[in-house]
């Protein structure tokens, strides 16, 4: 997820600032905070968003650009609401 969000990003590298506070706070020690797959599933949305804008709404591009399966794709667009946007 990190990669596909330097890939998709502005900027060549990410920045802490780029990621949620507790994440970037987290030290790796028991148990990652609860909300961690939350802030996961809020980039990766970001990210597909992303793709999408870059290729013009194209979900075959898009897949590439983010590096994952088609089929992948749309169950993660459905997953996240994106396919009500238009």
């Amino acid at each position: 997820m990190i990669e596909r969000a330097v890939a998709l990003g502005a900027r060549e590298n990410l920045e802490p600032g780029d990621l949620p506070r507790h994440i970037v706070e987290w030290r790796g020690e028991g148990q990652p905070p609860a909300d961690a797959s939350l802030a996961i599933d809020s980039l990766e949305r970001e990210a597909i968003e992303r793709a999408l804008t870059r290729t013009g709404g194209d979900k075959a591009k898009a897949s590439k650009l983010l590096g994952i399966d088609r089929s992948t794709l749309y169950r993660k667009i459905k997953r996240y609401g994106l396919d009500e946007q238009g």
